[in-house]
């Protein structure tokens, strides 16, 4: 799997996602982390790597491959 979403990824069901995508060793390339805008720009850890948490937009998913929803 190449590119990987969570929406909702700063609330307790996405975190525990990211930590359960680390745990299982999901194939993932590129992980993108969505979330309000009042969350946009925080960073977080996946696989030892900063990753900046977007604000949802109608054209976010473009190039995603499969999305988890939590919002």
């Amino acid at each position: 799997m190449k590119t990987f979403a969570i929406v909702g990824a700063t609330g307790a069901v996405g975190v525990e996602a990211i930590r359960l995508l680390e745990e299982r060793s999901f194939p993932v390339d590129t992980l993108r982390l969505f979330s309000s805008a009042r969350s946009a720009g925080k960073v977080m850890k996946f696989r030892g790597r900063d990753v900046v948490v977007e604000e949802l937009k109608e054209d976010s998913f473009a190039g995603v491959d499969m999305a988890i929803f939590s919002a």
